[in-house]
């Protein structure tokens, strides 16, 4: 659970539900190599690869194809 207005490393994150979601991602990304189709993730999952780490709990991932 995401406590709202503590910074990003006081907050709690669910890391079953992020390890799940990254994998999933390392999934899409390896299917979507595989047929030759570019994917990009969107939104919070976006930022978290960017700032290197999970940030916050996530409810959905988001892509741009």
């Amino acid at each position: 659970m995401v406590r709202l207005g503590l910074p990003h490393s006081l907050q709690a994150v669910d890391r079953e539900r992020s390890a799940r979601q990254l994998r999933l991602i390392g999934e899409t990304v390896e299917f979507a190599k595989a047929l030759g189709v570019e994917v990009w993730l969107r939104g919070g999952w976006a930022m978290d690869f960017f700032i290197g780490e999970p940030t916050r709990d996530h409810e959905d991932i988001d892509w741009f194809a």
